[in-house]
């Protein structure tokens, strides 16, 4: 890993916990909202596929948790 790319990682992580804490402090008022949208998975798989390897991971292990029960 290149020492720009392990920066914009760390920098990506540092916003998400910053991010985190606030939502948190607010008691859950503040930050971005789920959207009523439902998205066809397929849709969703197709977007991603070309995604970095961890970023693919993270939209995977969100998935697993939104999907419906089957």
């Amino acid at each position: 890993m290149k020492a720009g790319e392990a920066q914009e990682r760390l920098e990506v992580a540092v916003t998400g916990t910053v991010a985190a804490q606030k939502i948190e402090e607010a008691g859950g008022e503040a930050g971005e909202k789920a959207t009523p949208t439902v998205a066809d998975i397929n849709a969703v798989r197709a977007i991603i596929q070309n995604w970095p390897p961890m970023s693919v991971k993270a939209a995977e292990q969100i998935l697993e948790q939104v999907r419906p029960a089957e």
